[in-house]
């Protein structure tokens, strides 16, 4: 798999420079002082970068006698990165393409380290050197409580600060993010308290665990609190938790022989009496994350035989911060419910992973050229926004077609107003079909299909939808108009004809849009689509635009923005 060099920095020329000289690697793109971590606070300069080497001894880069997962959050709102770290140590073999296990202190040892991202359509390797900010001769941020010599989280923490511009700018987030990033995965999320159907739900859960997806939950922060609370089971709103596994326990009348389900498919229906258990995980790792039904010493646990508590790795669950929990009181205290796909069959049995195609494009939207808004009634430019040509036309069956849009700029934002909340747009996308193949843009000839839904305050949004065969119009858009933004936006199919293409507008009365205004002053004629396969640009600079008519116009819906802010740290 070929790795775009992050800022131009190569890990390997770096390296041997530095071994020629004999002098450790000190990274300028992000120095070892207070920049790299806020430009807004001044409380850093009491920090002190050290390598590990100077406030350990025999520090390690991976450890042989532990698992990945006991990485804990430090001094930083970033339960959200450090749980996904921990889902992600789940499949060793994605944890080992972000964290490359050929580093160590010792042989060749010249201060540099490498990870591995999936940033917005591609793959990138991030170089960092290994001076860490300590207080008190201790690490600030993420650390191995259990093994304090074992370096990988804290500089993997540091890479991602990296591509982030800073540690502050890790303050909030959410760990669906976090797993994107670790694997260029589509997201999922599961609003707990809208679930109707808790069975299905939990066969969900099986399927997905079982194809390796990984996940994360949160409880949301209550109405009118803008900091992280205690529950009196111990919980925490607003705070990331990994889930690390499903657990199901079948069990006969008498208490007398427990089995454990392994596989979905399994057939237990003999078993009319069962368990149902989640593993999950506070990233703060050193205290008691749960007081109620099966958490560490309560009467629930009695029951089960000494041969399944061991089968579930029950015993290690000693202050780590990992804890079970029944899957009904999973329901009745956590909101959001967040998982990560890599395997695309998740979301069609029939069809295999290797069969999905994909397509990617970047662009923007523009004040004044293509920054149409939403499609709300009386907005007259929501036709201006960018648009795409779907062509399913040499189909004979309804296909599969995910569509993914990210937000790829809002960090800018974000360090101006110096948190997440207000630095994101709500975004959506809307399906149009035309009724004729000649794609000409007017009210007898084009019909509304599906939406995403609510606009939501999200990096990403994406959906599955069912088409039909036929040529499509897909339109991308913010919630609001006028908004200067870049985005990333990626289509899924199990057809492996489908053709995309961003679009060329053509008018038969052509007059150029009022920039000042974003007023379109003559009606859109003809859409007609460029022949053109996979692009990395959407040009818009020279695309002239007529007024929009309101056509198969439908309501759409703002979801509320509701961002916590940074978890209490410990």
């Amino acid at each position: 798999m070929f790795y775009k060099n992050f800022l131009n920095q190569n890990f390997s020329e770096i390296k041997q420079n530095c071994l020629k000289s004999g002098v450790l690697f000190e990274d300028d793109q992000f120095p070892a002082d207070k920049n790299s971590i806020s430009k807004k606070n001044n409380d850093e300069d009491l920090f002190i970068w050290k390598r590990p080497h100077e406030f350990i001894t025999n520090p390690v880069f991976i450890s042989e006698d532990t698992q990945n997962w006991y990485l804990n959050q430090g001094e930083l709102g970033d339960c959200w990165l450090i749980s996904g770290i921990a889902a992600l140590s789940q499949n060793q073999d994605k944890f080992e393409r972000i964290v490359p296990k050929d580093q160590n202190f010792n042989e060749n040892y010249a201060g540099i380290f490498r990870f591995r991202f999936w940033l917005y359509g591609e793959w990138i390797e991030v170089v960092v050197d290994d001076r860490l900010p300590l207080k008190n001769d201790k690490l600030v941020y993420s650390r191995n409580l259990k093994n304090p010599n074992e370096m990988y989280g804290p500089l993997l923490e540091k890479a991602y600060a990296k591509i982030n511009k800073g540690y502050f700018n890790l303050i909030s987030g959410e760990i669906n993010d976090s797993l994107t990033d670790f694997t260029g995965g589509l997201q999922e999320n599961f609003q707990l308290k809208n679930q109707k159907d808790k069975d299905k739900l939990w066969k969900t859960i099986l399927k997905y665990f079982d194809m390796k997806s990984m996940a994360g939950c949160a409880i949301d922060l209550p109405k009118n609190e803008n900091e992280s609370l205690y529950l009196e089971n111990k919980l925490r709103t607003g705070h990331t938790y990994t889930v690390l596994k499903p657990i199901e326990i079948f069990y006969d009348d008498n208490l007398r022989k427990f089995e454990l389900r392994v596989s979905r498919d399994e057939d237990l229906s003999k078993h009319k009496n069962r368990i149902r258990l989640l593993k999950l995980r506070n990233p703060w790792g050193h205290e008691i994350p749960w007081t109620g039904k099966w958490s560490q010493d309560s009467v629930e646990w009695k029951k089960l035989s000494n041969e399944i508590k061991e089968k579930i790795d029950f015993v290690s669950c000693q202050n780590d911060g990992l804890f079970f929990i029944s899957f009904d009181d999973f329901l009745k205290y956590f909101d959001n419910l967040d998982f990560v796909h890599t395997n695309l069959s998740i979301f069609d049995n029939k069809v295999h992973n290797d069969d999905w195609k994909c397509e990617q494009f970047y662009g923007e939207w523009k004040i004044g050229v293509n920054s149409g808004g939403s499609s709300n009634s009386g907005n007259q430019n929501f036709f201006t926004n960018p648009k795409y040509i779907l062509d399913l036309s040499s189909e004979s069956r309804n296909v599969s077609f995910i569509i993914s849009l990210m937000q790829t700029d809002n960090l800018t934002k974000r360090e101006k107003l110096g948190k997440l909340k207000g630095s994101r747009e709500a975004l959506g996308v809307h399906i149009y079909k035309f009724l004729e193949n000649n794609q000409v843009l007017k009210d007898s000839n084009i019909k509304f299909v599906d939406n995403t839904g609510l606009y939501i305050y999200k990096r990403e949004i994406n959906r599955k939808f069912e088409l039909s065969p036929g040529v499509y119009l897909i339109i991308p858009t913010c919630f609001k108009k006028d908004v200067d933004m870049k985005y990333f936006i990626r289509f899924f199919s199990d057809s492996k004809d489908f053709k995309i293409s961003p679009i060329e507008l053509k008018y038969q009365n052509e007059e150029k849009i009022n920039n000042s205004t974003g007023r379109i002053n003559k009606p859109v004629q003809n859409l007609k689509s460029k022949n053109q396969k996979i692009v990395k640009k959407q040009y818009i600079s020279d695309i002239e635009k007529g007024k929009n008519k309101t056509i198969g116009m439908h309501l759409t819906k703002l979801d509320h923005q509701d961002f916590s802010e940074a978890c209490l740290v410990m």
